[in-house]
């Protein structure tokens, strides 16, 4: 059984110096109890950009979108609400992370998505379209584009999934399109800064294939996230990634995953000029439901594995929904796992730029057995931390939820969770001090003692909750020089006791 612990430790600032923000907020888009979601996030000078869609609870159709905007703190700015109104239509914005973004003049943004309007070709007949939205810098629509089967049968559906902005206002852009209800390809569209289509892209690897998202490449070509599946008592999915050239022709791919049901493959770009990405991978099946763990890959550019490692303990449908990529090269994704079924958590994952796991951290804003907790994006936030959003489900309401964390995923100054036992709770953070911090090949402690010619015992747990050291510090003795020799980068908590009282609490940086 998963129970939630508290961490308690001084936070250590990300390199970027600036004081971190906190916070942990739901919000509708319309009020009341409506349906609402977000799949994506973008930072901007004020603050937040959380884009999403919703629908009232009596018509199950999410065919409005809303475009939320907070300031620094989690404090609500203004709403935007799209196609309120038009009921012909349902429609839908940014489904994976970076799928809004800016544009290269400071005069607005750009995203994706896609509307569906009944009665084409007649009363019955149901057309989808992808679009392309262009907002000013209030978020207001300047104009949208539709691209899809405009006239005669309509037997074709468009999803536009994912958008990059690229140095002139171009767009690429992915997404799906499904011929006669049955073969589905990946898209790869390129259009100029007014939405008109300048070349397209078909790739596909078997009957169904959906485009995930795409990235402009340093070398001027494109990287492409492509997911397969196959239907059936066991439906198998596999990811893979295309990297193409400048006018969208296929350089080399590459198949990821096992024999089970992987889930999509979310790119990123790499400070050091790699393609990180990040999936779930199936260890095994029950029937229909997986049992995944998080898997990140790194590739470069010519289409050479770096390293894929996986992450953690297979746990129950546990899915991720986004990867990102920091300064430094730290890779930091998210998803959702079930704590005490059936409730789910949040989480994030953050591994070095080697695959080295740094922490690991699950959340939650609605705490009932049946509500749900989601993440589905995540960002590295300009004061060293991390920004994500996604939405929490309760038995009479959906909300978006966004949570603004610290760099090393904690919700406040003092404040943590895991999701694994054996982590001692304290109730206040500073009272050891440890030398150098952050550490390398050694670092000592100062252990205060109430009497220093009595034993105490001193505790070395990672982020993941398990005891690396347990050391006696013999009498006489205030200070301890670690080996960290054996250590992985990340960070770690100490803890020190006297006849089985807590008697001092920190925490120390490896690099």
């Amino acid at each position: 059984m998963k129970k939630l612990l508290q961490l308690v430790f001084s936070v250590f600032i990300g390199i970027s110096g600036v004081a971190q923000t906190y916070f942990n907020n739901n919000y509708s888009y319309a009020g009341g109890l409506t349906l609402d979601f977000s799949h994506d996030i973008l930072q901007n000078d004020e603050g937040y950009i959380i884009p999403g869609g919703f629908d009232y609870l009596d018509t199950l159709s999410y065919n409005k979108i809303g475009i939320l905007t907070t300031d620094r703190f989690g404090d609500e700015l203004f709403i935007n609400v799209l196609g309120n109104g038009e009921n012909t239509f349902s429609w839908n914005i940014s489904y994976h992370q970076g799928a809004l973004g800016f544009d290269n003049t400071g005069s607005g943004y750009y995203s994706v998505g896609m509307k569906r309007k009944y009665g084409i070709p007649n009363p019955v007949g149901v057309a989808d379209y992808g679009v392309i939205y262009k907002f000013d810098l209030n978020l207001d629509t300047l104009w949208t584009i539709s691209i899809g089967d405009k006239v005669g049968t309509i037997d074709s559906t468009y999803i536009f999934e994912h958008c990059s902005v690229l140095p002139n206002n171009e767009l690429i852009i992915t997404g799906i399109v499904v011929i006669e209800g049955s073969t589905s390809k990946a898209l790869l569209i390129k259009a100029d800064s007014l939405g008109n289509e300048l070349w397209r892209k078909y790739f596909y690897s078997g009957p169904l294939n959906q485009g995930i998202n795409v990235i402009a490449t340093p070398d001027g070509g494109f990287a492409l996230s492509v997911w397969k599946w196959v239907f059936g008592p066991q439906p198998v999915s596999t990811p893979f990634l295309i990297k193409t050239d400048s006018a969208g022709n296929e350089q080399w791919r590459k198949y990821f995953g096992g024999i089970w049901h992987d889930g999509p493959m979310y790119l990123v770009n790499a400070p050091d000029s790699t393609i990180v990405g990040g999936y779930y991978y199936s260890d095994t099946m029950d029937y229909d439901i997986s049992y995944n763990r998080d898997a990140i890959v790194k590739i470069t550019l010519e289409g050479t594995l770096l390293w894929e490692k996986k992450y953690g303990e297979s746990a129950y449908n546990k899915r991720n929904y986004s990867t990102n990529v920091n300064t430094l090269g730290d890779i930091v994704q998210v998803g959702s796992v079930y704590g005490v079924f059936p409730h789910m958590l949040g989480y994030m994952l953050c591994v070095s730029s080697d695959g080295d796991s740094l922490w690991y951290r699950e959340y939650e804003k609605v705490t009932g057995q049946y509500d749900d907790n989601h993440l589905y994006a995540v960002i590295p936030t300009d004061d060293g931390g991390y920004a994500a959003s996604g939405m929490v489900h309760t038995d009479y309401d959906q909300d978006i939820w966004v949570l603004k964390v610290d760099s090393l995923g904690c919700e406040s100054f003092d404040y943590c969770w895991t999701s694994l036992p054996g982590v001692i709770s304290v109730e206040k953070p500073g009272d050891l001090q440890i030398l150098p911090n952050p550490a390398k090949g050694y670092c000592t402690i100062a252990i205060p003692k109430e009497n220093q010619f009595e034993t105490y015992t001193l505790f070395i747990y990672n982020l993941m909750g398990v005891k690396i050291e347990e050391l006696v510090v013999p009498s006489g003795i205030t200070q301890l020089e670690i080996n960290l020799s054996g250590y992985a980068p990340g960070l770690y908590s100490v803890v020190t006791s006297y006849k089985g009282s807590i008697t001092g609490r920190g925490k120390f940086v490896v690099y």
